[in-house]
């Protein structure tokens, strides 16, 4: 599988290759400054998951979601196509034999799939294609965790690291006889900021029926957003792993933020195979300020 982001019409540089299948995220903004940057998701913006399956045409996934329930996908596409009339280049998904790749769209293929209605007999469960899953905008995420490894700076004390951020993941299994949970999925990580790259490490323990492990494609999406305004300036998903499991990954900023503010957003995401959906859980840090260039340091620190 491959998850590609769409938004304002520039394909997010961040790839995931996972199983048969393809979740797309649509994404549209109200915004259109030109001042707004290609890697930037700006505040407000609306987005949802669309599991395809390799060689489904843009068209055949979008009539699956514009008629969902509360489906927003519908706005997503007249932004889209709005963005196409105004000259500015849009890619959307488009389904080969093997994967799923971004190519330009036109107003007409765009019209098609806007018109496209829900396929006869399709329903909640009629089809991958029809299980959406809201994407939160990552600046709305809750602030979890606390600061850690205490340091002195111009006199004052700061946090050098933000620890014990945590995620959980239940994966509930119904079946006639009623609803249990079978998996629990637990991850915790912690933040070592910097300038332009950041330390993250990450520790995930897994509980689930004997021989049974029903997460899967199991992952970490982030952002970086930068400036006191909390601009969008770097964002990427880490390779997939195991529950019982940690490690460490870098998250980066297209842009030098030295005496400059810095927050990170992390979603943890897992597919249930048993419902055939996506769960995720999601979080931020506090807000740091990073040294100026003239300390010699590329450390950001949290004020305590």
């Amino acid at each position: 599988m491959y998850r590609k982001r769409v938004e304002e019409g520039f394909a997010m540089r961040r790839l995931l290759r996972v199983s048969g299948v393809g979740a797309v995220l649509l994404v549209v903004s109200a915004l259109t400054s030109a001042a707004v940057p290609a890697h930037s998701a700006p505040q407000g913006a609306r987005g949802f998951w669309v599991v395809t399956a390799p060689g489904e045409s843009f068209i055949d996934a979008a009539r699956h979601a514009v008629g969902a329930p509360g489906s927003q996908v519908a706005a997503t596409v007249r932004g889209m196509i709005s963005r196409v009339k105004a000259g500015k280049s849009v890619l959307v998904p488009e389904g080969t034999r093997r994967d799923v790749r971004l190519v330009p769209a036109t107003v007409p293929e765009l019209r098609a799939a806007l018109a496209a209605g829900p396929p006869a007999g399709s329903g909640p469960g009629a089809g991958a294609a029809v299980r959406l899953t809201l994407i939160p905008d990552p600046h709305d995420y809750p602030i979890r965790g606390q600061g850690c490894h205490p340091v002195t700076w111009r006199g004052q004390r700061f946090w050098a690291s933000w620890c014990k951020m945590p995620f959980a993941l239940n994966g509930e299994f119904c079946d006639p006889n009623g609803c249990t949970i079978t998996d629990k999925l637990r991850t915790r990580l912690l933040v070592d900021p910097g300038t332009k790259t950041s330390r993250v490490s990450r520790t995930s323990t897994y509980t689930y029926q004997a021989g049974h492990p029903r997460f899967t494609n199991i992952h970490i999406e982030w952002w970086t957003l930068c400036f006191k305004s909390e601009q969008e300036c770097g964002t990427g998903n880490t390779k997939a792993f195991f529950g019982n499991s940690s490690g460490t990954f870098n998250v980066t900023s297209s842009r030098d933020l030295h005496n400059s503010r810095i927050r990170h957003a992390f979603t943890l995401w897992a597919f249930f195979t048993p419902n055939g959906m996506w769960a995720n859980d999601n979080a931020k840090t506090w807000k740091g300020i990073c040294k100026p260039r003239s300390s010699g340091s590329n450390q950001c620190l949290y004020p305590a």
